[in-house]
């Protein structure tokens, strides 16, 4: 939950750029900052940090919002704004897959994306296979769909790919532009827009049709592997189409297009 006017809630799955987020949430609604070349350095500090806050506080996630009763706080669901930054799901994927092999200290060679995706598929499916993945988070592997509940809750849905498109509306919306100016002053950053003010249609048309994301300058982090400018270098048809069955609630509920695997076709939007 956002300590800002109006509150909100903001769900932010693993490989959706959640960490600069995070960072961001931290500081509106406790103050806390941290330099951004250490953060650079070590993304996890803020999940190392969460994680020491839940122990001392004996198991319990000392948020602020944690004076409230029970009460109070299920009754906010049912009118309070949430929010949902998604990304394309087979992007995320891809990205998944990079993260595991870090995670585990492998290579492509030993283990190629093929061999993932069907070892995840048979996993998703059945169950079978858990062991291949070891202790790695498999919620950074899963759905955001599932990561946040989709259906449970309805979310207001923000593209990651367009977020030069709503990025300041957002920040104006909830409030939060003059807490974003003190946290970039510091030297910190979230996100920066690339679109030139003198572009013309003609100049955006492989962001509008979704062949390229929208420019933009992003968090930089150690954890930061280009996912979606190999996209086209990891897919075939076979992969794409069980990567399909595998995300298929994000490109249902986000309304990314689904991709047939052929380089040509892809769309980003």
């Amino acid at each position: 939950m956002i300590k800002t006017k109006p509150e909100f809630i903001s769900c932010n799955a693993p490989k959706t750029g959640c960490t600069a987020w995070k960072y961001f949430w931290e500081y509106v609604n406790t103050g806390k900052r941290w330099n951004q070349d250490l953060i650079e350095r070590n993304p996890g500090v803020i999940h190392d940090y969460n994680g020491d806050q839940i122990k001392i506080n004996g198991g319990i996630n000392p948020l602020w919002h944690n004076n409230r009763s029970d009460v109070e706080i299920i009754n906010m669901f049912e009118t309070i704004e949430m929010v949902l930054v998604t990304r394309n799901p087979y992007v995320r994927f891809l990205s998944s897959f990079q993260d595991w092999l870090h995670r585990i200290g492998k290579k492509e060679t030993e283990v190629p994306f093929s061999l993932f995706t069907e070892k995840f598929l048979k996993f998703q499916r059945d169950g079978e296979d858990r062991a291949f993945f070891g202790n790695t988070p498999i919620n950074h592997i899963q759905s955001i769909s599932n990561f946040c509940q989709v259906g449970t809750y309805n979310y207001t849905i923000l593209r990651v790919e367009e977020q030069a498109l709503w990025h300041n509306e957002f920040l104006e919306k909830y409030n939060l532009k003059e807490k974003m100016d003190e946290y970039e002053s510091h030297g910190n950053m979230v996100y920066s827009s690339g679109i030139r003010g003198d572009a013309s249609v003609k100049n955006n048309t492989e962001f509008i049709s979704g062949r390229q994301p929208w420019p933009s300058q992003l968090f930089n982090s150690s954890h930061h592997r280009d996912s979606s400018g190999k996209i086209t270098g990891y897919y075939t048809p076979t992969i794409a189409k069980k990567v399909t069955e595998i995300v298929w609630d994000d490109l249902l509920n986000f309304g990314y297009p689904v991709w047939d695997g052929t380089v040509d076709n892809f769309r980003y939007v």
